[in-house]
């Protein structure tokens, strides 16, 4: 989850402001396996998954933890869950 931002009145080279932004770029590299509009949803399955990422897979061409279910799986640490 992002964090409120560091504050409007520390530069934009504060560290902290650097770790804000670096978690945002993270969280939107996140969403583009669950964002319809991708023309790679539901066929790709993240090579670096971090614990609670959400992806949709469409059970053909991504099948994550050899699952054949097509719907969303999230990434529990060591392998995918299919939640629906």
């Amino acid at each position: 989850m992002i964090k409120q931002t560091p504050g409007a009145f520390l530069p934009l080279t504060d560290p902290a402001w650097q770790q804000w932004f670096a978690e945002v770029a993270a969280t939107g590299a996140a969403l583009q396996y669950i964002d319809p509009t991708n023309p790679q949803f539901g066929k790709v399955v993240p090579q670096n998954p971090s614990v609670g990422m959400l992806i949709y897979a469409d059970g053909v061409n991504a099948k994550p933890s050899g699952g054949t279910k097509a719907g969303f799986y999230r990434w529990t640490g060591s392998a995918w869950s299919y939640i629906g």
